[in-house]
């Protein structure tokens, strides 16, 4: 009778992981987030440490009439409403330097026809 290791067992059923399976089961949950959040009909911006914009997903178009090229790179905060700017400016030290920072505020932001929109901003540390 052969004598099989647990190890070699585990081995054949779940084979270790190389760097490239890695690297492709990344880009493949990249790619998937990307088509959740393109396709979701709430607004979601993805903010630098410096305040500028990242990622703007199509929903935001939809909500405040801005071409999504228009705002990439640019401050995050040039539509929020001038009262509410200390409200988000105020929360971003809380979320970047705790691991796990995140909560609710409510902001106006301006569409691109001038009127404001009322909107519940949820704010979530991605850094860590």
């Amino acid at each position: 009778m052969q004598k099989t290791s647990i190890n070699s067992v585990d081995n054949r059923i779940e084979p270790k992981c190389t760097e490239i399976d890695l690297h492709k089961r990344d880009k493949y949950y990249r790619e998937m987030i990307r088509k959740l959040l393109d396709n979701s009909s709430e607004a979601t911006w993805i903010v630098n440490t410096d305040g500028k914009l990242r990622y703007e997903n199509p929903a935001c178009r939809l909500l405040f009439g801005y071409d999504l090229e228009e705002r990439i790179g640019m401050d995050a905060f040039m539509h929020v409403h001038p009262e509410d700017i200390h409200l988000l400016k105020g929360a971003i030290p809380t979320t970047t330097t705790h691991h796990k920072g995140s909560g609710r505020i409510e902001v106006r932001v301006q569409h691109k026809n001038g009127s404001w929109c009322f909107v519940e901003a949820v704010r979530h540390n991605l850094l860590n």
